[in-house]
C-alpha cells in the first residue's frame, strides 16, 4: 500500500494538552481542492453519533485514534466538534494527535 500525504490548511480552535483534545471546524460550505462545496444543512449525523469514533486517515480497517465528544453547527453554520485522542493507545493515535 502507498501512502499518500496531503497538506492541510487546518488551525484548531482550541487545544487541550492534558486532556488530548482538540476543537476544530471540520466542515465548511467553501469550496475544497476539488472545486466542489459541501451543503452544511444537508449533514446526517444521526447514525454517526450512535459510535463518533475519529479514524486514523479515514481507514475504517484501522482501531480508531479518537472519538467526537460534540458535534454540531457553529455561528458561522459550519459543523464543528471537539476530538479526544486516544494519544497513548497507538504510533497513528499519537501521530494524529
Amino acid at each position: 500500500m502507498k501512502i499518500k500525504f496531503a497538506n492541510l490548511d487546518f488551525t484548531p480552535k482550541e487545544i487541550n494538552e492534558d486532556q488530548k483534545s482538540l476543537r476544530a471546524v471540520f466542515s465548511t460550505g467553501d469550496v475544497d481542492r476539488h472545486g466542489e462545496v459541501v451543503d452544511q444543512k444537508s449533514w446526517l449525523l444521526d447514525d454517526f453519533l450512535k459510535n463518533p469514533v475519529v479514524l486514523f486517515s479515514h481507514d475504517h480497517s484501522q482501531p480508531p485514534v479518537g472519538k467526537i465528544l460534540g458535534l454540531g453547527y457553529n455561528a458561522e453554520g459550519n459543523l464543528e466538534g471537539e476530538v479526544k485522542f486516544a494519544a497513548n493507545t497507538s504510533e497513528e493515535s499519537k501521530e494524529a494527535h
